[in-house]
């Protein structure tokens, strides 16, 4: 009976753990802003994204980022894969 009991406060508490880490716990004081005006009709939209977006022009550099284990246990799978997107740009 009392491994039963140990499985059963274990199991209580790993799920009071995840539901803890899904609650999301936002305050009333970040509340999204809804008064935003919505894009015109006329606003070029023809790209799938928000009109409202110019902070980049067409001939910027797209940057893409990745992180890798460089060091400790995993280097081998880091470094192959930091030299396997390294081909992929070049």
């Amino acid at each position: 009976m009392n491994k039963r009991r140990v499985k059963a406060v274990s199991a209580l508490a790993a799920l009071g753990l995840v539901i803890a880490a899904c609650g999301g716990g936002g305050d009333d004081d970040t509340a999204t802003d809804t008064t935003e005006a919505a894009p015109s009709a006329d606003a070029d939209t023809t790209d799938g994204g928000d009109a409202t977006d110019d902070s980049s022009d067409p001939g910027d550099p797209i940057k893409i980022g990745a992180l890798t284990s460089l060091t400790g246990p995993f280097t081998p799978w880091g470094i192959a894969s930091s030299n396997g997107m390294q081909l992929a740009v070049d």
